[in-house]
């Protein structure tokens, strides 16, 4: 589910923590 996310661009939205 987390992949979705890390899909996203660096930096776009608060999102990001996941990939943090």
């Amino acid at each position: 589910m987390s992949q979705e996310r890390s899909r996203r661009p660096a930096g776009s939205s608060a999102n990001d923590d996941d990939n943090l």
